[in-house]
Formats: C-alpha cells, sequence, structure tokens
C-alpha cells in the first residue's frame, strides 16, 4: 500500500499545527468505535478500497480527505495489541549510509520526542523526562505538537511540547557520523532541546535518561566503561546514570546530546552547537544530493512530493 505509506509520512513531515497551552487537559487518544472496524474491514478486503473511495469523492482525492482516513493510524503503533514504543507513538527509522548495500544501525525516533531506540524496539534508548523531572516529553498529547520532517522530507525530525508547568520545549533530532581515527565507529542520534522557561511559573528540570546503566566517565559523558554512550554539552549533574539539566524560571537554555548508537572510545567526540551545526549540514546535504541523483519524480502537489521524497529516503537507507 504505497500510499498509505506515503501518506503516513505526509501526515509527520508536512503538517504544522500548535501545541495546546499550559493547563490544557491531558487525554488518550483512542481509535473511535467506527473507525476501528472499518480499519478491520479495509485490511480484509486485500484491495486498497481506501485509495478508490478516495478517487471517486466529489471533487477527487485531497490531502484533507485522506488525512481523515489515515491520520489516527500515525497516532500509535501495536504489535500482539500491545503498545509498540513505551508511549505508544510511531517512530521514525533513521540512518545514515555510504554504501549501496544500505545501513546495518538503524536510530528509531520516537516522533513525539520522547525516545531514541538502536536498532530495534527493545533495544537499548536514551529517554528524555521534563518538566519537574519526571515528566515524559510528549507524553500530553493536548501539549504536544505533530512532528515534522525539515522541508518536508529530510530525515531531520522536529517537534515541540508544552510540559505542565507552562515551561516550552523545541526538540530537533537526526542521524549522522563522526568519523576517522577518533570519531565514532557507528551511527549517531544528535538531538537539540531547547528549553524557554521565560514566561513559565516554575523553571524545569531536563533528564536524559539511558536504558542501560552507565557510569560518568567526564564531565560531558556517560559509558559503559571504557566506551562511551551518551556525549552530552557541559553543565549538568550526574545521578544514577543519568545526565541532569536544571533550567531556572525567566530563562532560556539549550541542551545537545548524542548518543552513540555503538559504545565508542570517541575521545574527540563533543556535544555543543558547533559540532551540532556541522554534522546537520552533512546530513541535509547528502540526502539532498542522493535525491538529485539519476532519475526524479516531480509533481504539483508538495505534500505528495514530500512524501515520495520521504519514502525514497527510506529506500536508500534500507539498501
Amino acid at each position: 500500500m504505497f500510499a498509505g505509506a506515503g501518506c503516513a509520512l505526509v501526515v509527520s513531515g508536512a503538517i504544522a499545527l500548535h501545541a495546546s497551552p499550559a493547563g490544557a487537559a491531558c487525554t488518550h487518544e483512542r481509535a473511535s468505535a467506527v473507525y476501528s472496524p472499518s480499519v478491520a474491514r479495509a485490511v480484509a478486503s486485500n484491495r486498497d478500497v481506501w485509495a478508490q473511495k478516495l478517487l471517486h469523492a466529489p471533487g477527487g482525492p485531497t490531502l484533507e480527505s485522506a488525512l481523515r482516513l489515515l491520520g489516527p493510524l500515525t497516532r500509535g503503533l501495536q504489535w500482539e495489541r500491545r503498545p509498540l514504543t513505551s508511549g505508544g507513538v510511531y517512530y521514525v527509522p533513521f540512518s545514515f549510509p555510504f554504501t549501496p548495500k544500505g545501513s546495518t544501525v538503524f536510530a528509531l525516533h520516537v516522533a513525539d520526542g520522547s525516545e531514541i531506540v538502536t536498532r530495534r524496539v527493545g533495544g537499548p534508548s536514551l529517554m528524555v523526562d521534563v518538566g519537574n523531572g519526571s515528566e515524559r516529553f510528549g507524553s500530553c498529547a493536548t501539549r504536544r505538537a505533530p512532528a515534522r520532517l525539515v522541508d518536508g522530507y529530510l530525515p531531520i525530525l522536529q517537534t515541540s511540547y508544552t510540559d505542565a508547568r507552562g515551561v516550552s520545549y523545541r526538540q530537533e533530532s537526526f542521524v549522522g557520523r563522526q568519523n576517522g581515527r577518533l570519531g565514532a565507529r557507528s551511527v549517531i542520534s544528535f538531538v537539540r532541546l531547547d528549553v524557554d522557561a521565560r514566561d513559565a511559573r516554575a523553571g524545569a528540570t531536563v533528564r536524559l535518561i539511558p536504558s542501560q546503566r552507565l557510569v560518568r566517565s567526564s564531565a560531558d559523558r556517560l559509558s559503559v566503561v571504557p566506551r562511551t554512550r551518551l556525549v552530552v554539552n557541559r553543565g549538568p549533574r550526574h545521578a544514577s546514570g543519568d545526565a541532569e539539566y536544571r533550567v531556572p524560571p525567566r530563562s532560556l537554555r539549550t541542551v545537545y546530546a548524542e548518543w552513540l548508537h555503538a559504545p565508542s572510545l570517541a575521545p574527540s567526540v563533543r556535544a555543543n552547537a558547533a559540532t551540532y551545526r556541522r554534522s546537520r549540514r552533512t546530513v541535509a546535504a547528502f540526502w539532498r544530493a542522493k535525491l538529485a541523483d539519476g532519475a526524479g519524480i516531480h509533481v504539483p502537489e508538495p505534500a505528495v512530493q514530500h512524501a515520495i521524497n520521504g519514502v525514497l529516503t527510506q529506500l536508500i537507507a534500507y539498501g
């Protein structure tokens, strides 16, 4: 169902909405009693019945009508009737290959900004807590905005969230590399988290929580000794294997983090603004050049073009 995959990418990559203000009630998103059976019937039919429905609709297929059908499918993932991720939100698989065979290591970036998982569901992960230090980033559906991909298709994920105290967050993440003798031997998930507590009644505590027990090996890194797993910018408190940042009221702060998907010595790897910008430019240029190489498909509807490009980047990454 290529059309379904494309529309799912459109939902995550090209629709911009704003999170609700602090204090908005948190609700659990559930499929309606009408919608769930309609999905089951569509799957059991062995035909693309939704595409046929859209094509025969008055005025033809539109993005809005496609989102009404496909939108709820992107809000949660289940496997054998259990949530596929800890928060039940879909993930986007990222990698950064350099060979025609694709990559052997993927990072699963959960689309609410709450978690990055190595290789497969259930693998080692890095979780993000905010607010009082125990509120999962993106956990309140009414205070988060749907995820976006940069330019509608580049594998750079953007999310935003407002915690229960009114502190606002903007997060961006992607997968790249720092190669060379002193770099990391695996792909790295780069994270930038902007924390805005200027209008909040209280400050915030940002906690970066690895799923496995790590130890502090220097001021800016946590390790499976002697190999580094998490690199952060300077200034965190280290407690129980976490990296913790305190952000006072009426202040701004940016947190940078790099999650190494294979523990490495990586003595020269640093998490800071300069490294983040340089790695981001490299990743964006790589994917733009890849999609520009060879034959291309161009359509007048931007959302469809973004979906096509998004699918192509995943196919290239898969090899």
